[in-house]
C-alpha cells in the first residue's frame, strides 16, 4: 500500500482524496495525551502519526512527537457533516492513530466529529523504562 503526507499537492489533486473532502467538508479536533503512572509521568518524544486509508492509499494526516508534558494539541482533522436532526446519530469519520517509541508500537481509532475536540489517552504501563 502506498503511503503518502497530506501536504502532497499532487495527491490532493487525485479523484479519490476529492471524494473524500466532498465527504468530509469540515474539520474536527484531536488531542493526544500520553502518561504513565496513572498520569503523573508525561511521555514526551512519543511519535504519532494519525492517518487515514483512502482508495488502498495511507494519507499521513499528522506526523509528530508529544512535547515535554506528553501532549499534542489540536491537530485539525477533516471529518463529516453532523446533522441537526437529534433523532441521527451524530456522523464521524474514523482515523488510525499510531504511537511509537523505541521498541514499543500501540495503535488506537479515533472517531472525529465536526467541531468537536476528541481526546486520545495513551496510557503507558509503569516500568518500562524505554517510556522515559
Amino acid at each position: 500500500m502506498n503511503e503518502v503526507s497530506i501536504d502532497d499537492k499532487k495527491y490532493l489533486e487525485s479523484e479519490g482524496y476529492k471524494k473524500f473532502k466532498q465527504d468530509n467538508p469540515v474539520y474536527g479536533y484531536l488531542r493526544v495525551r500520553a502518561f504513565s503512572a496513572s498520569e503523573a509521568v508525561p511521555i514526551s518524544n512519543l511519535r504519532v502519526k494519525v492517518s487515514k486509508i483512502i482508495d488502498n492509499t495511507k494519507v499521513i494526516f499528522f506526523n509528530g512527537l508529544t512535547d515535554s508534558s506528553g501532549t499534542i494539541k489540536d491537530i485539525t482533522l477533516p471529518t463529516r457533516i453532523i446533522s441537526n436532526d437529534n433523532l441521527v446519530v451524530p456522523q464521524f469519520t474514523i482515523y488510525d492513530l499510531e504511537a511509537t517509541k523505541e521498541k514499543v508500537n500501540l495503535s488506537y481509532k479515533v472517531n472525529i466529529y465536526e467541531g468537536m475536540m476528541s481526546v486520545q489517552n495513551i496510557n503507558v504501563v509503569p516500568g518500562d523504562n524505554t517510556w522515559l
